[in-house]
C-alpha cells in the first residue's frame, strides 16, 4: 500500500515540477528540448514507482479478505445454504410427483440428490424416481418427460 502512495506522490510531484518547469524556461529555441527532456523526465517519473508498486502487488497480504465460513458449516443442514437445499429439495420432489401424476404414474420413492459447492450453489445432481411394477415400463417416457419439463436428468428404479 505504502507504494501505491509514493507512486501517487511521484506523480503529482513530477507534474508540479514540469509545468513550473516549463513556465518559468524562456520561449527561445532551445524550447523544444526542453519539453523533450520533460517528457522524458516524467515518463521515468512514472515509470519507475509503477514498476515498484506492481512488483509489491504480489507481496500484499489477502488473508484480512478471506472468508470464515467453512464448506461443511454452509452444506450442514441446520446453516442456511442446508434450508435452502432442504427446501430446493422439497419444490423438486413436488414438481416432479406433479409432472408423473399427469401420465397417471405414482411414485413409490423420489430420491433427490444435491450438490452444494464451495460458493454455495446448489445443483441437482440426479434424481431417482422408483416404481411400482405396473410403471416400470413407462421409464423411458418418464425420464424425458422430466428431462422435457424440468431438464431434470433421472433414474428409473424397479420397486417392485
Amino acid at each position: 500500500m505504502e507504494e501505491i502512495k509514493q507512486f501517487g506522490i511521484a506523480v503529482c510531484s513530477a507534474s508540479i515540477f514540469c509545468a513550473a518547469f516549463g513556465i518559468l524556461f524562456p520561449q527561445n529555441g532551445y524550447r523544444k528540448i526542453l519539453k523533450i527532456a520533460l517528457g522524458v523526465f516524467f515518463i521515468l517519473t512514472i515509470l519507475i514507482p509503477a514498476k515498484n508498486a506492481v512488483s509489491a502487488i504480489g507481496e500484499i497480504d489477502f488473508s484480512a479478505y478471506e472468508s470464515d465460513y467453512s464448506y461443511e458449516y454452509y452444506a450442514n443442514e441446520n446453516s442456511l445454504g442446508g434450508k435452502a437445499a432442504e427446501l430446493m429439495k422439497g419444490y423438486t420432489e413436488n414438481a416432479v410427483r406433479q409432472s408423473l401424476s399427469e401420465i397417471s404414474v405414482e411414485p413409490r420413492e423420489i430420491e433427490i440428490i444435491m450438490d452444494i459447492d464451495r460458493n454455495g450453489s446448489i445443483s441437482i445432481g440426479q434424481v431417482i424416481v422408483t416404481l411400482s411394477e405396473s410403471d416400470y415400463p413407462k421409464g423411458d417416457e418418464i425420464q424425458s418427460l422430466l428431462k422435457n419439463r424440468l431438464g431434470i436428468t433421472a433414474s428409473i428404479k424397479n420397486g417392485g
